[in-house]
Formats: structure tokens, C-alpha cells, sequence
């Protein structure tokens, strides 16, 4: 019977038609497919390339958050307590294989500010910003004692000063004080050594960055700096899935009997993979170079790169 209807042109014409429409249907469906594929595929690819060059560029922390500073120990002058604190901190490679090692050499700079976004009598200043440049070489150890992992050495030269001069910051001698109203404060320029442990355990990572540096020049307008940031500093840290915790002790080579230090706490929680939520929590001396002889008690939460 269907061939009998066959012979009719016009039923012909639309059986073929009806074939021919559905043939190409699939084609682009199939074709979408792939194409949707693919592009995820390109998509992925993109996006791990992007998280290990964000793994090479990470260095101190790059994070913003909203930041509370407690009674009794407030901000100096007319800051008002509440702020935004920003950190950006990143390491550029600029030689690999530095001094026919396995070793790289790297270029690193670390920018602290401290905005009062929220202080209109004053015109919503930064009222502090920190400059921490260096450039260090890294030797990845990779020794293993004990299940712990040896995993990097620098050696390096660090300048940390507040960027701070101008006409009140003159002096016509250099063994002059530095001039009241000036604000500039220095730590000069350092040698750093740094060595990262690190004890891996089922899925968790417990790590240790140790600094230390010998120096810390002798200037008229913070004579008493090395009091307060000592020769060396202790970071611990923990990784765990999406959560990581630090504690920073500031410093750990001191003298003892009249200790001014400082600890900050963080942890972060990752949304994905590269932002996650930050809390810190800081108490002590010295929470950005100008308040290196002030003690403040503070709280803050924002956001953080997930690259720890």
C-alpha cells in the first residue's frame, strides 16, 4: 500500500522534504553538541592555564577587606575606626635557572593601604600606604626528613619604607632628626633569608615560612625600629580543601625582656577558584611600618585571591 502512495509526486515531494529537513536537524544538533564540547574544553584549558600563572604570581597575600580597629587601642589623629585595608602582593620571574642553578630569580613587591573610604571630615584619605619591593633568589629544595618537605630557600634584598618625603621631611644635615612633622618611616633596605617547610598528611598541608634578616639600618626619624620589628618573623599555615588558616608572629628574634610584638590570624574559605571570603584578626605593634611603635587591636572581613 505505501508504495502505491509512492506514486504520487506530491506525497513524494514531501516525504523528502520531511526526511532532508530532519537530516539537517541533526547535523547542526550534533555539530551544536560538539561545538559546546569543545568550547567547554577551550574553556577548562583556559582556566587551569590562568590558575598556575596566578600560582607563579602569588607572593605575600592580595586581599581587601573591611577593617575595625577596637577600643582602647584606636587610630591616631582624626581616623575614624572603621576602613578598607588593601593588600596587593605579586613575584614576576626574571631569570629561571638563575646562576646555572635550578634556582629562579625574582622580582616581588607588596603594597599595603590603608583608605578611610568612610571619613568624610578628612576627605577620605589613605592614610597609609606601605612599599615593600624585592628581588630574591629561590632554590626549590624538595629534601624530605622526617615526612617534612624542605621546599623552598630565598635569599634576597628587601627595601620596606612608606614612600613618605616632601618639604617637610627636609634636613639640611643627614645626622639631624627628621624634622616633627614628617612622616616618613624606613626600614631601609634588608638581606632576607627565607626557608618554607611543609608536612603533607592524607589531605591536609601544615607549612612553616621562617624570614630572617640580620639588619635593619639605624635612621634618625625611627632610631628604634629594631626594638619593635626585630631580625626575623614566623608565618604557619594550613590547607585543607577550601579552607585556609594562617598565623603571622611578628617578631621572633627580639629582645625578650622588653617584647613588642605582634600576631595576625587569617583564614579563608574558597568560593571558587580564585576568589575566596577573608577574615583577619591583628593585635599589637606594628600593623603597617607608621604604627611600627603603636599597639592596635583590629578585625576585618573581604575577599582574597584563592591562590594561597
Amino acid at each position: 500500500m505505501l508504495n502505491k502512495y509512492l506514486y504520487y509526486k506530491p506525497l513524494r515531494a514531501a516525504i523528502l522534504i520531511f526526511l532532508t529537513f530532519n537530516l539537517q536537524v541533526g547535523v547542526i544538533y550534533a555539530s551544536s553538541l560538539f561545538d559546546k564540547i569543545e568550547a567547554s574544553k577551550r574553556v577548562a584549558e583556559a582556566e587551569k592555564s590562568y590558575e598556575n600563572y596566578l600560582k607563579l604570581l602569588e607572593h605575600e597575600g592580595t586581599y581587601m577587606i573591611y577593617y575595625y580597629s577596637f577600643q582602647p587601642h584606636g587610630i591616631y589623629g582624626g581616623n575614624i575606626p572603621g576602613e578598607l585595608k588593601f593588600q596587593l602582593s605579586i613575584k614576576l620571574p626574571i631569570w629561571r635557572g638563575a646562576f646555572w642553578t635550578k634556582g629562579t630569580l625574582f622580582f616581588a613587591h607588596t603594597q599595603t593601604m590603608f583608605f578611610q573610604q568612610f571619613n568624610r571630615r578628612l576627605s577620605n584619605p589613605v592614610r597609609d600606604t606601605d612599599y615593600k619591593p624585592s628581588i630574591f633568589y629561590s632554590y626549590p629544595g624538595n629534601w624530605n626528613f622526617l615526612g617534612i618537605t624542605l621546599k623552598e630557600l630565598r635569599l634576597g634584598l628587601t627595601h620596606y619604607s612608606n614612600g613618605i618625603g616632601g618639604e617637610e621631611c627636609i634636613r639640611n644635615d643627614l645626622d639631624d632628626p627628621t624634622p616633627r612633622d614628617c612622616r616618613s618611616r624606613s626600614a631601609g633596605n634588608r638581606i632576607i633569608f627565607e626557608t618554607i617547610l611543609e608536612y603533607p598528611w592524607k589531605s591536609h598541608v601544615f607549612g612553616a615560612q621562617i624570614s630572617l634578616w640580620p639588619y635593619i639600618s639605624y635612621r634618625r626619624d625611627n632610631p628604634d625600629l629594631a626594638k619593635f620589628m626585630g631580625y626575623g618573623n614566623l608565618r604557619i599555615y594550613y590547607k585543607y580543601d577550601r579552607h585556609f588558616a594562617e598565623i603571622h608572629i611578628n617578631p621572633i628574634f627580639s629582645n625578650y625582656a622588653k617584647y613588642h610584638g605582634s600576631i595576625r590570624l587569617g583564614y579563608a574559605f574558597r568560593l571558587n577558584k580564585f576568589i575566596s571570603i577573608y577574615g583577619q584578626y591583628f593585635y599589637g605593634y606594628g600593623d603597617n611600618l607608621f604604627e611600627y611603635n603603636i599597639i592596635s587591636h583590629r578585625l576585618g572581613i573581604g575577599l582574597r585571591s584563592s591562590i594561597y
